[in-house]
């Protein structure tokens, strides 16, 4: 968002999203255990200390009065989301919302780890899934 708004975006070609951390106050998708969602908002807390609420746009660039996503400074995007994530519904309603801002841009892809939890790749790299996600990475990034 600031590359746009800095007149910057002939620089970054792409951005990817792996795993997002997007947030709000109003449960979305699978987000509806209230221990999850008072864990999630506690780590929102310490990772953003000066946010008043989980419902900033740092945390969730959806809310009123947040910069819209159709200036986002790339020309491609990747989202890469988990399906046992309780937050890859967010990731999902960020490419739908990406594409349905106006966005200038050439390219959105959505990769869904379907079996996996939330970060997956990190605890286990060599796994089967984790060398998928990052052959979609490293094809993403080479094109």
């Amino acid at each position: 968002m600031r590359a746009a708004e800095n007149h910057i975006t002939n620089v970054i070609r792409g951005i990817c999203l792996v795993h997002p951390f997007f947030w709000g106050s109003e449960p979305f998708g699978s987000e509806i255990d209230m221990d999850f969602r008072a864990l999630t908002e506690k780590m929102w807390s310490f990772m953003y200390p000066s946010a008043k609420r989980v419902d900033d746009p740092m945390c969730n660039p959806f809310v009123p009065g947040a910069p819209s996503i159709s200036i986002l400074g790339c020309k491609r995007v990747l989202v890469c989301v988990a399906g046992k994530d309780p937050l890859k519904h967010r990731g999902g309603f960020y490419v739908k919302e990406l594409k349905r801002s106006g966005w200038k841009g050439e390219e959105i892809e959505l990769f869904e780890s379907e079996e996996d939890e939330h970060e997956f790749h990190l605890y286990n790299p060599d796994g089967e899934s984790a060398q998928l996600l990052f052959k979609c990475i490293a094809s993403f990034l080479n094109k």
